[in-house]
């Protein structure tokens, strides 16, 4: 029951990040906050996940709040069957959600491209991943009062 209520409310916050749409912590709720000390390490990792992308995502200006979503479209595409239909155009995911990237398997360069950016560029795709796993960490500790690292070790 927890970790399937965490799933959904993690879902739709992941969808909104994907969609570009602003994302308040708020919108996150306190109920994942209080429910994520109940779940599995797996459904604690995924929530922090999150909350670290809502953060950063606050962070960052509007106009560079598509480095995110570059990361996450890359992300999200990579989950599931491969399932890329035949005449795909990348303009296809103007507007896309979660669902919609599923099984696409999109390359990094065609992420950039369908982003308007350099598709030679990894760098983006390395300084949101630098920050987020900082983030993962600081907010870690915030919920747990110890690191991640720490946490795993004593699970394993």
């Amino acid at each position: 029951m927890i970790a399937e209520c965490l799933r959904e409310e993690r879902l739709a916050v992941w969808d909104g990040l994907i969609r570009g749409e602003s994302v308040s912590e708020s919108a996150v709720g306190t109920l994942i906050h209080e429910l994520v000390h109940d779940a599995a390490d797996s459904e604690r990792a995924g929530t922090v996940l999150l909350f670290a992308a809502v953060r950063y995502s606050q962070m960052l200006r509007p106009a560079n709040r598509w480095r995110l979503r570059a990361v996450l479209w890359y992300w999200f595409s990579q989950v599931g069957t491969h399932d890329r239909p035949k005449g795909f155009r990348m303009s296809q995911l103007r507007g896309c959600g979660l669902a919609d990237l599923s099984g696409l398997y999109l390359t990094w360069p065609e992420v950039m491209k369908a982003m308007g950016r350099n598709p030679n560029d990894y760098s983006v795709l390395k300084r949101v991943e630098k920050d987020l796993t900082e983030s993962v960490e600081e907010e870690w500790r915030r919920l747990f009062g110890e690191t991640l690292v720490t946490q795993t070790a004593k699970s394993q």
